[in-house]
């Protein structure tokens, strides 16, 4: 699907797929699909031996004009021979992709959030390479190797600044940008479910192992005239963990609606009273990472934040977000949001989104990368 006045193509490679849960790395797909024509990588679907004697068949699809998406194969295991079998399947992958490009003369760009697949477009000329940074990946080979090999490395979280102007001359600290639709929600919509729910807490994004389970009951507990709202997909792996949040939407003010489509969050957090991000503060000590995507879901309907991490938005510490250092300071800064207690101060939430409009950083990205 060309597009004349699209001036690049641009390869996206994704550890996560294509779908309702939508991930930095989906979200940017559909923004620079408005100017450009994308390319959306798929991670791999699940291996097994049947792939050596059955090749899968040809996979990509058109979900928009400017924008396909592409499914990688892995067509040997890659958890034996990790090296050696990945950069065949690396190559398999191009070659199949080429046949998507057509058009030789095209100045593409290849724009990697995975690390572990297309380390190496084959057969296609890249005009431009980007690493996009945005979980902690510091220790990892491929991190190091990405870094050095790319044009341009975008990272979202500050703190990584040191660290990749070690391994690259050309980086730019990059903020998690905001899609102009989330900004406005349909007030028919918001008003059912404030009558669906009541003035209800909300929980948004992948439910992992990460989360701060017994923080979660305990504000059910303490705030029990209010309903406490999961969205997001269920990802645990520890089966002790999935037992206890199965636990806890058990609980009469505790719902847990599943996934809900990236272009319909707006809705729900419109008619919330408070968003919360309750994840382990062990899990800041271990150097994880964790994406504050969500927060700027929350904040593009100007509502009070609580996190337990660090969010990655210093000015607006104390103006929307507020940081708890444990258990007891989190459900008391929940019940201040509830009781109006803390401060909203639009304006700076304003100035802030209005900075991170993707227009506005992808002007900065295309003008770093040349």
């Amino acid at each position: 699907m060309e597009n004349p006045s699209h001036p690049f193509t641009i390869i996206i490679t994704s550890d996560e797929a294509w779908g309702d849960i939508w991930q930095i790395q989906l979200v940017y797909a559909h923004e620079l699909s408005k100017q450009h024509r994308v390319i959306f990588v798929n991670p791999p679907t699940r291996w097994h031996i049947q792939k050596l004697f059955r090749p899968p068949k040809e996979s990509s699809r058109a979900v928009k004009p400017g924008l396909t998406i592409f499914q990688y194969h892995n067509y040997f295991p890659v958890s034996i021979f990790n090296n050696f079998f990945t950069k065949i399947n690396d190559r398999l992958n191009s070659w199949r992709l080429t046949e998507l490009l057509k058009n030789k003369n095209e100045k593409i760009i290849l724009w990697q959030f995975d690390l572990h697949r297309m380390r190496k477009m084959y057969n296609t000329r890249v005009s431009k390479k980007i690493y996009h940074v945005v979980e902690n990946y510091k220790g990892l080979k491929t991190d190091s190797r990405f870094a050095r090999e790319a044009d341009l490395v975008l990272f979202t979280n500050p703190n990584l600044r040191i660290h990749y102007e070690s391994l690259n001359r050309n980086i730019l600290h990059i903020p998690h940008g905001i899609n102009p639709e989330e900004h406005i929600a349909d007030p028919e919509i918001t008003r059912m479910l404030t009558g669906d729910f009541g003035n209800y807490i909300l929980c948004l994004g992948s439910i992992s192992d990460d989360y701060d389970l017994a923080l979660l009951e305990k504000i059910a507990l303490s705030i029990s005239n209010r309903n406490l709202i999961f969205i997001g997909p269920l990802l645990m792996k520890i089966q002790e963990n999935s037992r206890y949040f199965h636990k806890i939407i058990q609980m009469k003010n505790v719902k847990y609606l599943g996934t809900v489509h990236g272009l319909e969050i707006k809705h729900y957090v419109s008619a919330a009273s408070v968003c919360l991000v309750p994840y382990r503060n062990k899990a800041m000590k271990g150097g994880i990472n964790r994406s504050p995507l969500r927060i700027l879901n929350y904040l593009a309907q100007k509502k009070v934040i609580v996190t337990s991490i660090f969010s990655e938005i210093p000015e607006l510490e104390n103006k929307a977000i507020y940081t708890a250092s444990d258990t007891e300071q989190f459900i008391r800064l929940v019940e201040d949001a509830i009781g109006n207690k803390l401060m909203l101060d639009e304006k700076a939430v304003e100035k802030y989104l209005q900075e991170k409009s993707f227009r506005k950083m992808f002007q900065n990205i295309f003008v770093q990368l040349q």
